[in-house]
């Protein structure tokens, strides 16, 4: 039996016409014409599936590659644990800027963030997680594309499920 698929439609005509996840159970992983293009990914829980636009195997060994590559770009990226395969997915109209605060020790350790994803870095390290930037895009769309992946892939390590809000968020006495 094939594996069920998430579909979304990307474009018409070289313009937007449909954000809405169809669901299909086809073998292709694309479907393209000169009228329309389809991309595919596999509803697999871990995201495996996903083809990332980069990933880095050691996030510890490969920090230089990883701000080489990301300057000056926005996008979505995902932080995966190799051994459990639990993630994370976040967004930034600057990725370079973003991901640096992650090599922070002193952002990590803020009592006012206490996000999982640090204390998650912070016990297994670096070399343990792999990171993936599931796709660059326009500063506008992060927003939109993080909420995308949050959707399909419900990462174990995000507390809030909303891209952009702080909707869900259990503030301590401190934040």
């Amino acid at each position: 039996m094939p594996s069920k698929k998430i579909f979304s439609v990307i474009a018409y005509n070289n313009t937007q016409i449909d954000k809405t996840l169809l669901s299909f159970n086809l073998n292709h992983t694309s479907i393209s014409n000169e009228f329309f293009k389809i991309r595919c990914f596999h509803t697999d829980r871990n995201g495996s599936s996903i083809t990332p636009k980069l990933s880095f195997e050691n996030a510890d060994r490969q920090k230089l590659e990883i701000f080489d590559e990301i300057r000056g770009k926005a996008g979505v990226y995902r932080w995966v644990h190799k051994e459990s395969g639990k993630s994370y997915i976040g967004s930034s109209s600057n990725l370079a800027k973003r991901l640096i605060s992650y090599y922070n020790f002193n952002h990590l350790i803020d009592p006012k963030r206490n996000m999982i994803i640090h204390k998650a870095l912070l016990r297994y390290g670096y070399s343990e997680f792999r990171l993936d930037i599931l796709e660059y895009c326009n500063g506008k769309e992060v927003i939109s594309r993080e909420q995308y992946y949050l959707d399909l892939l419900n990462p174990e390590y995000n507390i809030l499920k909303t891209a952009g809000s702080s909707l869900g968020f259990k503030h301590t006495s401190e934040t």
